[in-house]
């Protein structure tokens, strides 16, 4: 018994010991303080092996490479850019740079800062085991590179006599350490060491953006100077969504991403330039959140969205077709896909008895709504859209608008003025715009004639759709929702609109003939909509919806988007 006791007490002091050995070893130094100052752009993965080989396993990969959406990728001239910058560094690294070499080199907790977008210069850090790192591509070619030092550390260097391309690294300890310019491999090294360097935790922004990041767990982090970025000359030029002119309203952004079963979750924090002025209060989003339908395609809900934005939203959707009137084309108009005659080309529609309306006039013509909400601002907005093409044999968008108001409306007013600017543009002489009950509903009015236009007025909230039915759904589900701290929200149903957002994408690019048998992607080159974007939402999915909540403060904007898959 006694030895028994013995060998336990021992065994509990081997533990202590253990343990507090184990706590009084320095702990590894975070990787974004090893990054010298001047960086553009900062990601970090928790373990970038693991997420290299979810997406090398997934689906979506699989099927993306045979999409039409890549071969349009690999046509463009970024990706004949990157190809060129993949063949120089090729010739100065004596290996290609490939998803192979990615993957061998790819350990746990890794970061990737991008100093200069135009010549890909960049510097990359991550924690792989000695032995492994020493069998990578740039491990066994370490005796072609001529050595350096800094910080008491080894690393090598090669250039490519040509393109001047450059290719540094090091390994030291559990860190493979590689760049496309001397100087930041020497200075991560350096600060590696503990001497004094710029670092990119120590810059104004970066401090303030990392405090502004929300807290927790995450597998995805990037940081981004916007300041610095919006000037580049190739963000600029191959950014997709084109919206500089937003994105220049902020200095800095924070975006964690966090991976869950079924669904990922996407925080981000935009520090804004200048300081925002007063903000609406968002408590009326509570009134209108319960109308939205989660069946329904997609929602958004505005605060305070002002009354020009509101006649507009109204008008585009109901009456008139979005228009760009007098903006200034810098590049010369398509040539016409299709060779009719004049006659048919003409239209048989087409008036010969006044001159073609103006896209000014149709403005002019939602003059009504315009005066309708200046005259009662609105405090929030929803706009609701359901494709509606799967079985139909011409597909359309049915949608819903609800405005919660700042006092009571007028329902003679309201009647008055959608109705009026359906006389003006739906009908000759101003007849076929008078309003009668709905067959759904006796609260619910629907406006005669060709177009579809139903209403409903109660108090503060109106409501103004193409179908009835969707007016009365919503009054069903009406009540008051908890005001949540967001100023606006929106939601979109990829898995519910797929099919008809394909079919009606379909039309779009082969109206007049049937379209080609199989995938219309694998034309050369493929068809826009239906081809190309179309490729990219079917290899999407198993996206169910997404979901984004957007809240203001006067100096930041705080956005949680929420991505549902099937698994």
């Amino acid at each position: 018994m006694r030895n028994r006791f013995a060998i336990a007490s021992c065994g509990c002091v081997l533990t202590a010991a253990f343990a507090w050995w184990a706590l009084a070893q320095p702990s590894p130094p975070a990787l974004v303080s090893l990054f010298p100052a001047g960086a553009l752009l900062y990601v970090e993965a928790r373990d970038l092996r693991g997420l290299l080989g979810d997406w090398n396993r997934s689906v979506e990969k699989r099927e993306w490479l045979g999409s039409a959406n890549y071969q349009e990728f690999e046509r463009s001239r970024l990706m004949l850019r990157l190809r060129e910058a993949r063949g120089e560094f090729a010739a100065a690294a004596g290996f290609t740079p490939d998803m192979a070499m990615l993957e061998s080199a790819a350990g746990g907790e890794s970061a990737l800062a991008v100093y200069d977008i135009g010549s890909l210069q960049f510097l990359y850090i991550t924690r792989l085991a000695s032995a492994r790192a020493a069998e990578t591509a740039l491990g066994r070619a370490r005796a072609a590179f001529q050595p350096r030092k800094s910080g008491g550390a080894d690393f090598f260097v090669k250039t490519d006599s040509a393109s001047q391309r450059v290719v540094a690294f090091a390994i030291i300890g559990d860190l493979l350490v590689a760049a496309t310019r001397e100087d930041l491999v020497a200075n991560a090294l350096a600060l590696l060491s503990g001497e004094s360097k710029p670092a990119l935790p120590g810059e104004a922004w970066a401090v303030d953006v990392l405090k502004a990041a929300p807290p927790g767990q995450r597998d995805l982090r990037m940081i981004a100077h916007m300041e610095r970025l919006v000037r580049t000359p190739h963000f600029r030029s191959y950014w997709a969504p084109r919206n500089i002119t937003e994105l220049s309203a902020y200095r800095a952004a924070v975006s964690d991403l966090k991976r869950e079963s079924g669904r990922w979750v996407e925080h981000r924090v935009l520090l804004r330039a200048q300081p925002a002025a007063a903000l609406a209060n968002p408590a009326p989003l509570a009134n209108l959140l319960p109308l939205a339908d989660r069946a329904a395609g997609f929602f958004d809900l505005r605060l305070a969205p002002g009354a020009e934005q509101t006649a507009q939203s109204a008008g585009a959707v109901f009456f008139l077709p979005e228009r760009t009137a007098n903006e200034p084309m810098d590049f010369a108009p398509p040539e016409p896909a299709w060779n009719f005659s004049k006659g048919f080309e003409s239209g048989l529609e087409t008036r010969i008895d006044e001159a073609p309306r103006a896209p000014e006039d149709d403005a002019a013509s939602l003059g009504p709504l315009r005066s309708l909400f200046a005259g009662n601002p609105p405090a929030a907005l929803l706009r609701q859209m359901t494709a509606r093409g799967e079985n139909r044999l011409f597909p359309e968008i049915d949608s819903m608008l609800a405005v919660w108001a700042a006092s009571p409306w007028d329902a003679g007013a309201v009647q008055s003025a959608f109705a009026g600017v359906a006389r003006e543009l739906w009908s000759a002489a101003g007849q076929g715009a008078a309003w009668r009950p709905s067959a759904i509903s006796p609260n619910v009015l629907t406006l005669t004639g060709l177009g579809r236009l139903n209403l409903f007025v109660d108090g503060r909230l109106l409501i103004v759709a193409h179908r009835a039915e969707d007016i009365a759904a919503a009054i069903a589900r009406r009540g008051t929702a908890a005001a949540g701290p967001y100023s606006s929200m929106s939601y979109y149903n990829h898995r519910g609109q797929l099919a008809a957002l394909d079919r009606m994408a379909r039309m779009i690019d082969y109206p007049m003939l049937p379209p080609p048998s199989g995938d219309p992607g694998q034309l050369t080159p493929p068809a826009f909509l239906s081809g190309n974007a179309g490729s990219l939402a079917r290899v999407l999915r198993r996206l169910e919806s997404v979901e984004a909540q957007t809240a203001q403060s006067p100096d930041a904007v705080s956005q949680t988007v929420e991505y549902r898959w099937t698994p």
